[in-house]
């Protein structure tokens, strides 16, 4: 094989290389996003939670009854 051949070919095996590898690691964030995205939405879910049993009935205005 030719020089030029041979350098043409590692061009495109390399290049090909490169693209394998960005295809593979653009799935790989991908799924790690949507990962981080459902840990934050339950971590929200519980925030809500918690709060909503530390909720103060709503006051109108009345001084709270006495026992």
């Amino acid at each position: 094989m030719r020089i030029p051949e041979t350098l043409a070919l590692r061009l495109l095996h390399l290049e090909q290389q490169i693209e394998s590898y960005a295809r593979l690691h653009a799935e790989e964030l991908a799924t790690m996003r949507a990962t981080l995205n459902e840990l934050k939405d339950e971590m929200l879910a519980i925030y809500h939670r918690t709060q909503e049993s530390f909720e103060l009935p709503p006051n109108d205005g009345e001084p709270p009854a006495r026992p």
